[in-house]
């Protein structure tokens, strides 16, 4: 389900809204923190890459 459809708002409604407003949203906030996790997970993935990669090249 489309985090549009969950804040029950058309897109004019999104369109005039603040970035600020926008992120107050409840289905708005749980995909913000959703996204940072995986991002956050994806970041260590690519560090333990480049950490293995550097232990072989020394």
């Amino acid at each position: 389900m489309s985090i549009w459809v969950k804040t029950k708002l058309s897109g004019e409604q999104v369109r005039t809204m603040s970035l600020e407003v926008l992120k107050a949203l409840a289905p708005v906030k749980e995909k913000l923190a959703e996204s940072k996790t995986k991002l956050e997970d994806y970041r260590n993935t690519l560090q333990s890459i480049r950490i293995s990669d550097s232990t072989v090249f020394c």
